[in-house]
């Protein structure tokens, strides 16, 4: 399991206990603990008990033994550093904002600050290398900026930490027209005028915008 989770226990008879009858307990993993004891009930064959862990760094195993009158039986119990659960992006398509916020959320708190990995499958999306969860947290935003692209792009943003890695898809819409305005738009023949164009955003390189006009005057 994760640290800082809990888990549960189950010890079972080959057959229904006659009496109250206590099982002791023990654990052998510096990160798992259980009850000194747990009683199965007369009538009944099996019992479950708790298991809680605390945070850890790296991967801790250890037995839990249950002995009953010098019988014991035990199990490999394994608490785990979190993992990488999830990237999030606020919005998953940009047309024309400078930035994008996100959120990296891990399976479980981390025990001390802990680096995640991040990168970006282009360069039109940008973030730094890594993002850091504070300890005793489980997630973290982060923030992607984002810079002109020619045309449509996707880029995948990726977080990784210890082996797994979470993945998700932006797309940067190249600059559009979003409006325009003409500074008049009535004239006295042979006189001119200025039209301005407005784009979603900033190009990346010198762009030709075609104009037409449907009046042959």
């Amino acid at each position: 399991v994760t640290g800082g989770s809990s888990a549960t226990g189950t010890i079972t008879f080959n057959a229904p206990v006659v009496t109250n009858t206590v099982i002791t307990l023990t654990s052998a993993n510096p990160a798992a603990h259980v009850p000194a004891s747990v009683t199965v009930l007369a009538g009944n064959s099996s019992v479950t008990y708790p298991i809680t862990t605390d945070l850890v760094t790296a991967n801790t195993s250890g037995m839990i033994t249950g002995n009953w009158n010098g019988v014991m039986k035990a199990l490999n119990f394994t608490v785990m550093p979190p993992k990488v659960a999830s990237i999030k992006l606020d919005y998953n398509v940009v047309v024309d904002q400078a930035g994008v916020q996100g959120n990296v959320t891990l399976t479980g708190p981390v025990a001390v600050d802990t680096a995640v990995n991040l990168s970006t499958s282009d360069s039109g999306a940008y973030l730094p290398p890594t993002v850091t969860v504070p300890a005793g947290q489980s997630g973290v935003s982060i923030f992607v900026l984002i810079f002109p692209v020619i045309s449509d792009t996707n880029a995948t943003i990726t977080a990784s930490l210890i082996g797994v890695s979470k993945s998700t898809n932006l797309l940067i819409k190249a600059p559009a027209i979003k409006d325009m305005m003409l500074y008049k738009s009535q004239l006295i023949g042979g006189h001119s005028t200025k039209m301005v164009v407005y784009l979603t955003r900033d190009v990346k390189v010198d762009t030709s915008i075609a104009v037409t006009c449907t009046n042959p005057a």
